[in-house]
């Protein structure tokens, strides 16, 4: 399964392109595993349309959707404001935006939250293909289309 905070840690940083600062809770050092929305939507589709042979009736199989690759909330928000920098500028629109701000730390956030997602390549053929960088800048490029009506 794909860690839904981690998803809004991306969504919230680039909601930031209006210019206010970020805010992360804590420290900050809480490592995820980012993976790109359309490698997730890869991995359902093989999912859906997998082979009867892979699914015994009667019983459930779970999967990790994942790159096995640990990002700190601190470095996704640099690469997050710089991807967006970069998008905007491209846009014609150069804007430095602010660093992030700390707010408390949230109670009961896992330090670490890393998937193995072997039997996912084993079962259904599946791997992520895109890395976080380029996702990181398709979701910039994303957001800042939709700032623009």
């Amino acid at each position: 399964s794909a860690d839904p905070r981690a998803e809004e840690a991306v969504e919230l940083f680039c909601e930031r392109a209006a210019g206010e600062p970020a805010t992360i809770n804590g420290d900050g050092r809480y490592v995820r595993d980012y993976v790109f929305g359309g490698d997730v939507a890869r991995a359902n589709l093989a999912a859906l349309t997998a082979g009867a042979d892979l699914i015994r009736p009667g019983t459930l199989t779970s999967l990790n959707i994942g790159t096995g690759t640990g990002t700190d909330v601190n470095d996704l928000e640099t690469l997050v404001r710089t991807s967006l920098e970069q998008v905007l500028a491209a846009r014609g629109r150069p804007t430095a935006l602010p660093p992030p701000a700390h707010g408390p730390a949230r109670a009961g956030d896992l330090r670490s939250n890393l998937v193995d997602a072997s039997r996912a390549a084993e079962l259904l053929d599946w791997k992520p293909t895109v890395p976080l960088s380029a996702g990181l800048t398709l979701t910039a490029e994303w957001f800042a289309a939709g700032e623009q009506g």
